[in-house]
C-alpha cells in the first residue's frame, strides 16, 4: 500500500505528528517494538523542569498526568505514563504497525520504498514523505537509567561519581531517584545493564536505604536544545528526534506543530 507518510518510531513527536495530519493524507507510524515512546517512558527520562502543553494531544496527555496524580511539582513521572501514551495511540485514526523491522529504505521517484518484516512476513511499502523520530542519528550522550526506591524517606539521595549520576525526584511519597549510567554510543543494552548492575553493587552497601526498582529498557538521550529543530531534505525526508525534547510533552508539542506547518 502507498502512503503519504511514513512516520518511523511510535515516539512521542510521532503521536503530535500523526495526530496533526490524520484524516488529511494517508499516514503509516512503524515502531520496532510495542512499546510506545519508549524514549522517554521506558528509558526512564528524568524531568527537571516545568512542564507545559500546547497542542490538543499534548494538552490531553497534561490532563490524563494530573488526574492520575503523575505530576509532583509540576515534574513528569514519564516512567508511570505508559497507559496514557498507549491509549492515545490507539485513539489515532492513521495505520500503524508495531513490532515490525525496517530492513531497507530505498530512494524512488516520488518518495521512498521501504522493505519491512513483521510476523506477517516481509512487504514492501511506499511514501511520498519519511518522517524518522528515532534517536539513532542523534550525536548526543545518552545514559542507562534506573528507578531507585528508599525504605527511609530520611535517606539522602547517593552522591554523584565515578559514570553514575542521581537524579532525585520532587514527589517523596515512596522517596525515589533515577540513578544514570553514562554510556558509549556503541555500547548495547546487555553489555550497558550488566555495569549498571556491578557499579550500584560498589556503593549499595553505603546506602542501605535505597534498592533498584527497575532498569530502563531503552536508553535515555541527554537533551541537546541545537537538535530541537526538524531537517528537511528535498527528497522528502524529515528527522525530527523525540528524544532530543527535554520531556515528552514538548516532543508531542513539536511533532504537532511540524505536521501542521506541513503541506504536501
Amino acid at each position: 500500500m502507498d502512503y503519504d507518510l511514513a512516520i518511523l518510531d511510535a515516539s512521542g513527536a510521532a503521536l503530535g505528528f500523526a495526530e496533526a495530519l490524520q484524516g488529511q493524507y494517508r499516514v503509516l507510524v512503524l515502531n520496532r517494538t510495542a512499546m510506545v515512546a519508549a524514549e522517554f517512558i521506558n528509558a526512564f527520562r528524568p524531568c527537571p523542569g516545568r512542564v507545559t502543553a500546547d497542542s490538543p494531544p499534548a494538552r490531553s496527555i497534561l490532563s490524563g498526568l494530573e488526574q492520575e496524580g503523575l505530576l509532583a511539582f509540576d515534574q513528569v513521572r514519564h516512567y508511570s505514563a505508559g497507559p496514557l501514551l498507549h491509549h492515545a495511540f490507539s485513539q489515532l485514526t492513521c495505520d500503524q504497525l508495531y513490532e515490525t523491522d525496517l530492513l531497507a529504505v530505498e530512494p524512488v521517484p516520488g518518495g521512498y520504498a521501504l522493505d519491512i518484516v513483521n510476523r506477517s512476513g516481509m512487504r514492501k511499502i511506499k511514501t511520498r514523505v519519511l518522517v524518522d523520530t528515532r534517536d539513532s542519528a542523534l550525536p548526543n550522550p545518552r545514559t542507562l537509567n534506573a528507578i531507585l526506591v528508599s525504605c527511609d524517606p530520611a535517606a539522602p539521595t547517593p552522591p554523584d561519581g565515578g559514570a553514575m549520576t542521581f537524579f532525585c525526584e520532587t514527589d517523596p511519597h515512596p522517596p525515589t531517584c533515577i540513578l544514570q549510567l553514562a554510556c558509549s554510543r556503541d555500547e548495547t543494552l546487555f553489555a550497558a545493564r550488566h555495569r549498571l548492575i556491578e557499579s550500584w553493587q560498589l556503593i549499595a552497601a553505603q546506602h542501605p536505604a535505597w534498592k533498584i526498582a527497575s532498569i530502563g529498557l531503552a536508553f535515555a538521550a541527554i537533551p541537546d536544545a541545537s537538535s530541537l529543530s526538524a531537517t528537511m531534505d528535498p527528497s522528502g525526508l524529515i528527522r525530527l528526534p523525540s528524544a532530543a525534547f527535554p520531556n515528552l510533552l514538548a516532543a508531542i508539542d513539536a511533532g504537532y506543530r511540524l505536521g501542521k506547518e506541513l503541506t504536501l
